[in-house]
């Protein structure tokens, strides 16, 4: 509990959470902000978002995505536009509470850990710097579950695509091919990442290329 609330010592791997964690949390505030119309008083809560995220990111960080999960999908409804709710809309909303806010809150609760929540903030904001998805699964020193759980929000986008166009992976299943083998490579990668020996750097090797077959990227942005 005292090192959720920052009042104990933190480890070079809580240090760089809280960083990650503090820039993602800024972005993903401003996506929720477009969404919700929350432009009157934007650069009040965007610093008190900043504030927030440095001294509790073990709270921020879960109150932040979810927030974001819940604008996504229902800002229609939040802003009086429409009183529908698709089963499109459930279907998606459902996979991104999975995959983007409980594993997460899994490996904070079970790890004391913010890494699933850097990755899974990290593909709401991708394109900014895919480095931030291989921080949430590259630690040294953790439990090697730890990592392999903070990697599975990168299923995300893949979930995501198989859903609202099944018709056409049924047509085309080998589009399926290249986002699995990046996802078992990003899976590879974390293992090695917790390796105490030489084993670790070898880690960098598959984590570039599976972030980039995994999201579907040019390999040279994923290195960015």
């Amino acid at each position: 509990m005292l090192r959720i609330l920052g009042l104990s010592t933190v480890t070079f791997n809580d240090i760089v959470e809280r960083i990650g964690i503090t820039i993602l949390n800024t972005f993903v505030f401003y996506l929720i902000s477009n969404a919700l119309n929350l432009h009157s008083f934007f650069y009040f809560e965007e610093g008190v978002v900043i504030i927030l995220s440095a001294l509790l990111p073990y709270i921020l960080a879960p109150a932040i995505t979810l927030l974001y999960v819940v604008s996504y999908n229902f800002s229609g409804m939040i802003l009086g536009q429409t009183n529908t709710i698709t089963p499109t809309t459930i279907e998606t909303f459902g996979i991104m509470l999975i995959l983007l806010f409980v594993i997460p809150i899994i490996v904070e609760v079970k790890f004391t850990s913010l890494q699933g929540f850097l990755t899974s903030e990290s593909l709401l904001g991708v394109f900014i710097s895919p480095f931030l998805v291989a921080t949430g699964i590259s630690e040294k020193g953790r439990d090697p579950k730890s990592n392999v759980l903070s990697a599975i929000p990168v299923l995300y986008s893949l979930v995501l695509k198989a859903v609202e166009n099944y018709t056409g992976i049924l047509s085309e299943p080998v589009s399926l091919v290249y986002p699995i083998v990046g996802f078992i490579l990003l899976i590879v990668a974390s293992i090695l990442f917790t390796r105490g020996s030489i084993l670790s750097v070898l880690g960098i090797i598959p984590l570039y290329p599976g972030i980039a077959l995994a999201l579907g990227m040019d390999f040279s942005r994923s290195i960015l």
